[in-house]
């Protein structure tokens, strides 16, 4: 229904009215007595082979929905109705932003892609975590808050402006994710060695993952790998997307490229970054994955969790499901004995 019914209509706008719709519908759906839960029966599928217990966290399975969509905590479990194990808001930063000059976002039909010059949009840290109280997280999903500067702050101020949004932040998430997309990667150890000192003296220790920013190069990466390893964080997020718009033909003269042609530059980064890790630290990958035989590809080469965005727009929310089941199907193939013996023990 998504593809021949939604799907033509959403597409007939640009993609940031589209979005508008898309929420302002699920904003309204959840008003309608029964509608949420017959969401969730069609939408979400449970196997025990999918959980995971990943950076001292529970998932009820490896597909999340990235940043970007749910931009300031308003809409993570009517997303979760579609079956996600986990969802990441934000990018949430310090003071409110209006985000860069419109238009900013660009679809690209034949190649399931975006261009995305959105600049972060979003109405601040505070106000995140005043609809979070008002709206708790259902207790089977996980919120992963991603954090960043805000576009105004000067590079030398960025250590003090996540400071302030991570102890903001922290008791209201499962995890935090430092994004370093607008932040000179200089900072790095400074910043980790800030918000690793104030977790220190929180009662309870929420994992820290960073975010690393798109077209490292290799040197950046080791670099990288190398200082959060030093510091103990828990993970990382890797992103396949790109800023390089040579070949897309895109109208927008600068923005990050996402969906469908990031995938291989993806893999080969989270295959890079899981070898150069020592398959040490635990990575969730974000960028690219539009089929489930691409989810399972990026978990078979270093992936410990994954996130869909892009590719929901134009597959539709069933995707996550498909995934899913995807995933089940291989892993039945690929271990029978551990099926063969719960079918002998009934």
């Amino acid at each position: 229904m998504y593809k021949s019914l939604l799907r033509p209509i959403l597409f007939s706008f640009n993609p940031e009215t589209a979005h508008k719709i898309t929420f302002k519908t699920l904003e309204i759906l959840r008003r309608i007595p029964l509608v949420c839960p017959l969401i969730r029966l069609g939408h979400c599928y449970s196997h025990p082979s999918l959980e995971r217990d990943i950076f001292g966290v529970h998932f009820k399975n490896p597909v999340g929905i990235s940043a970007g969509i749910d931009c300031d905590g308003l809409f993570y479990n009517d997303l979760g109705n579609f079956g996600p194990g986990f969802v990441e808001i934000g990018t949430l930063t310090n003071a409110p932003q209006s985000g860069n000059e419109k238009p900013r976002w660009l679809r690209l039909k034949g190649r399931k892609a975006f261009v995305n010059n959105f600049g972060h949009a979003n109405q601040g840290v505070r106000q995140a975590i005043s609809n979070i109280q008002q709206n708790p997280p259902r207790e089977d999903l996980v919120v992963i808050a991603n954090i960043g500067k805000n576009n105004e702050t000067p590079a030398e101020k960025a250590v003090e402006d996540i400071d302030r949004a991570y102890t903001l932040i922290y008791d209201f998430s499962d995890i935090v994710v430092v994004n370093m997309l607008d932040t000179d990667m200089k900072y790095l150890a400074e910043i980790i060695d800030r918000i690793t000192t104030i977790r220190r003296f929180n009662d309870h220790n929420n994992p820290i993952l960073i975010k690393l920013p798109p077209d490292l190069s290799r040197d950046q990466i080791d670099l990288a790998v190398h200082t959060v390893l030093s510091f103990g964080i828990d993970g990382l997020v890797v992103s396949g997307s790109t800023y390089n718009l040579d070949q897309t033909g895109c109208t927008m003269p600068h923005g990050e490229l996402t969906g469908a042609p990031v995938f291989e530059h993806s893999l080969e980064t989270v295959k890079y970054v899981y070898e150069k890790s020592q398959k040490l630290i635990p990575i969730i990958v974000s960028g690219g994955i539009s089929t489930p035989e691409q989810a399972q590809q990026m978990l078979d080469n270093g992936a410990a969790l994954i996130e869909v965005h892009t590719a929901l727009s134009f597959e539709g929310p069933s995707l996550i499901k498909k995934i899913l089941k995807h995933l089940v199907a291989v892993d039945k193939q690929r271990n029978p004995e551990k099926y063969s013996k719960k079918k002998k023990k009934k």
